[in-house]
């Protein structure tokens, strides 16, 4: 087997070391806050992009699925599918979903309103419109066009 190196992880009871055999660079990832477990984890290195240098992946040791990151969850890393749960947002109706875009559109609305027309706020200089003017009067425009749109939605 080549040298390995240990490396820093920030998760009490995990050690991470990192391998090469045979030209093969693979982490090496030791987990004992449940049971005591050893084992590799294939990385894989894909060309960037665009085209300036190389993006490295891992290769989940449960579902063979490619991935950047790698959740520790019941002792395993793993890949993100494997973990039961949703986000709070997916537990809500869709019906609940449209209003909330609907007053988060309100609210986002006054706010916008209010940093708009401040006392101290330029809406020009030297006779065109400043970044800052023409960013809110298009989040303005955007706003109240989510709200016309979702609006006859709420009460069907």
């Amino acid at each position: 087997m080549g040298r390995t190196h240990p490396t820093r992880l920030r998760l009490p009871d995990t050690r991470l070391n990192v391998g090469r055999v045979s030209g093969e660079i693979y982490p090496r990832l030791n987990c004992w806050r449940q049971q005591p477990r050893t084992y590799r984890v294939t990385m894989e290195a894909q060309t960037s992009n665009l085209g300036k240098g190389i993006v490295w992946f891992f290769r989940c040791p449960i579902t063979s699925q490619r991935c950047r990151k790698l959740y520790l969850h019941n002792g395993w890393f793993t890949h993100r599918k494997t973990i039961p749960g949703m986000y709070q947002a997916q537990t809500y109706s869709k019906r609940w979903r449209r209003e909330k875009r609907v007053y988060d559109a309100v609210f986002d609305q006054a706010d916008v309103e209010a940093e708009l027309y401040k006392s101290n706020a330029k809406q020009t200089y030297r006779g065109k419109a400043t970044r800052r003017f023409t960013r809110l009067e298009n989040k303005l425009i955007q706003l109240e066009t989510t709200m016309s749109n979702d609006f006859h939605l709420i009460f069907r």
